[in-house]
């Protein structure tokens, strides 16, 4: 991922598993972030609010997601920033 001087130096993963959960190096700095998973149709099937430690594994109410591409928004909680967005791949 490529930062403009206005966004935070975080590292993104790009693939979720079973064996591979979501990283994102470098959130601990940000402890009042909140992250959101949509689907292609623009379903949420993941949130989080401050505290996430690289644990998701592409799952929703405890089932797999079906492989495939899914959307992410990250807000750092910093005033003024707007939030980084891009996409993962669930691996099945």
């Amino acid at each position: 991922m490529v930062f403009t001087q206005d966004e935070p130096a975080l590292l993104i993963g790009k693939n979720v598993s079973d064996n591979l959960p979501w990283t994102i190096e470098g959130l601990e700095a940000f402890p009042n972030h909140k992250i959101t998973v949509l689907n292609r149709w623009g379903e949420e099937v993941f949130t989080i609010t401050g505290g996430y430690t690289n644990n998701w594994h592409g799952t929703f109410k405890d089932k797999k997601l079906p492989q495939g591409t899914y959307y992410y928004q990250i807000d750092t909680g910093e005033t003024g920033k707007k939030p980084i967005l891009g996409s993962l791949y669930v691996i099945r």
